[in-house]
């Protein structure tokens, strides 16, 4: 299994829990280059991420 786990998705229309996951990546640095390229290429509203570091139990939350 890869470390990192990313989740994003908009305020207004959250999928909610696994709806919103978005990957699998071996870098903390993967999961945010993957983040900025699906927000630029989505064509909804994209407001938040979170990437979960299955290591350490952490997350790290664009809303803090």
């Amino acid at each position: 299994m890869k470390r990192y786990i990313l989740f994003s998705g908009d305020d207004y229309y959250p999928a909610g829990g696994m709806k919103d996951l978005r990957g699998y990546f071996d870098t903390k640095g993967g999961a945010i280059d993957a983040f900025e390229e699906w927000k630029e290429k989505s064509i909804w509203d994209v407001d938040w991420h979170q990437i979960y570091d299955t290591e350490t139990g952490t997350i790290e939350d664009s809303r803090d």
